[in-house]
C-alpha cells in the first residue's frame, strides 16, 4: 500500500508507552532509504530580535553521537536551516510564529526539530521527524513524533495551547483512538493545519506547514517552511517525563528492534510472525497470508494505474488475492530472511527487497503493502 493510502495505527504507540510515554509513528514508509545517525553543530547562533529576521543559514557538521534513551532514534542528517525567529515580551512563548525553512533537501530523506530549542540540532532532543518522499504518485510528507514526544492532528487552521490540551489524549484509550479517526494522520502536513504537539521537555507546540513549501524542482530538491509557536507553560496534566538514563554503560542491542524499545519476548515474536510470512510466500499459502493483515486495509497498486483495494475481511484479501500478490513479488519475497531483509526504524518494522517492502506493526500484523519494482 502507497503512503497515500496507507493506515496508521497503533504499533509505534504502544513502543513509545512501554518505554514510558505516549508517542506516535512509523512507520514512515521511506523505500528502505537509510539515514546515518547525526548531530548538526549550528554556526553562527541566531540571536532574538524584536522583529522578524531571517537568519544566516544554519550549516551543520554530521558527527556521531549516541543517544540518551533506549528508544527510537532519529536516523537522519540534518542540513542547512534558516529561522526567522521573535523573542516575544510576553513570557508565554518561547517562540511565536516563527518561520523554520529547510531548503534544497533531497526528495527522499529527512528532516528533524528541537522544540524546544530550534537552534539545537542534536537528534536526541529532536521533537518530530518529517519524512520527504518523492515518487510517481507525487511527494508525502509524513511527520512522526520522536525522543519521547507526541502529537495530535488538530484539523484546523489556527490551535493555542489552550484549544491543543483541550483536545489532546489524556488518556491510553483516547491515544488509540485518534488514529483510528484518523487513519493516514502522518500525511495531514501538506493541509497547512496545525499539529499540536507535546514535546519531550512538556510544552505545547502548534506546528503546520506554510504555502512556501516547494515541492521538487528540476533537480529533484524540496524546500520545506514549517510555522512553529512554543509555549512556556508545562502541561502537568498531559506530560509524562520520560526514563532518565540508565546509570553505567549502555545496554548492547540484543535484537534487531532493540532500537524500538521492544524487548526480547516480544521480538521472538515478532521473528516468528514475520518469518510465518515468508514461509507462506513461499508456499503461497492465501489463508495464512489473510489472517496476518490489519483490518480494514487499503492498498494503492500503484502498477495498476493507481487502483485503490479496500479489504475489511479475508475474503476481500482472497477475493483480490492476485492483484495485490503479483506472482513475481511472491516469488521474490519468499527468498528474504530474516537476518538480511528486515530493519526496523522511526514507525517502522520492514521486511524490504530491492525497494518493495512489507511492513509489520509490533504485535506483527500487517499495516502496509508497498510493491514498486517486482510487479514489472
Amino acid at each position: 500500500m502507497n503512503r497515500e493510502g496507507r493506515k496508521i495505527i497503533q504499533p509505534v504507540i504502544s513502543n513509545l508507552f512501554f518505554a514510558g510515554i505516549f508517542l506516535l509513528l512509523l512507520s514512515g514508509c521511506h523505500g528502505g532509504t537509510k539515514y546515518s545517525l547525526s548531530t548538526a553543530t549550528l554556526n553562527p547562533e541566531p540571536t532574538r530580535t524584536d522583529t522578524p529576521t531571517i537568519l544566516a543559514e544554519i550549516t551543520s557538521t554530521p558527527t556521531p553521537t549516541p543517544l540518551v534513551f533506549d528508544t527510537i532514534p532519529i536516523l537522519v542528517t540534518q542540513g542547512p536551516i534558516s529561522i526567522s525567529t521573535v523573542s516575544p515580551d510576553d513570557p508565554k512563548y518561547i517562540y511565536k510564529d516563527t518561520i523554520v525553512k529547510f531548503p534544497n533537501i533531497d526528495w527522499n530523506s529527512a528532516v528533524f526539530v528541537n522544540l524546544d530549542e530550534l537552534t539545537d540540532s542534536d537528534p536526541k532532543n529532536g521533537d518530530f521527524v518529517i519524512y520527504i518522499d518523492s515518487g510517481s504518485i507525487g511527494t508525502t510528507f509524513e511527520l512522526y513524533p520522536t525522543n519521547f514526544a507526541r502529537y495530535h492532528y488538530s484539523g484546523k487552521k489556527v490551535m493555542d495551547d489552550v484549544s491543543c490540551a483541550e483536545i489532546f489524549p489524556k488518556t491510553l484509550k483516547e491515544e488509540f483512538e485518534q488514529y483510528s479517526l484518523n487513519p493516514r494522520m502522518e500525511g495531514f502536513l501538506i493541509t497547512g493545519k496545525v499539529y499540536c504537539i507535546l514535546t519531550n521537555k512538556g510544552h505545547m507546540a502548534t506546528v503546520s506547514m506554510t504555502d512556501d513549501t516547494q515541492y521538487p524542482d528540476s533537480q529533484g530538491n524540496v524546500t520545506i517552511v514549517l510555522k512553529i509557536t512554543v509555549y512556556s507553560k508545562t502541561e502537568d496534566e498531559l506530560f509524562i517525563p520520560a526514563p532518565s538514563p540508565t546509570p553505567g554503560p549502555s545496554p548492547t542491542p540484543t535484537t534487531r528492534y532493540s532500537n524500538r524499545g521492544i524487548g526480547n519476548d516480544q521480538a521472538k515474536y515478532l521473528d516468528e510472525s514475520i518469518q510465518k510470512f515468508i514461509d507462506a510466500m513461499s508456499s503461497t499459502d492465501k489463508l495464512a497470508l489473510s489472517d496476518m493483515i490489519d483490518y480494514p486495509f487499503e492498498i494503492r497498486l500503484i502498477y495498476n494505474h493507481l487502483e485503490i483495494v479496500h479489504l475489511e475481511n479475508s475474503n476481500d484479501f482472497l477475493k483480490n488475492f492476485d492483484k495485490i500478490f503479483p506472482e513475481k513479488c511472491i516469488k521474490q519475497f519468499a527468498g528474504t530472511t530474516l537476518i538480511n531483509n528486515v530493519s526496523s526504524y522511526p514507525g517502522a518494522i520492514i521486511l524490504e527487497l530491492n525497494g518493495d517492502e512489507i511492513r509489520f506493526t509490533d504485535e506483527g500484523k500487517i499495516q502496509d503493502i508497498s510493491f514498486k519494482n517486482c510487479p514489472r
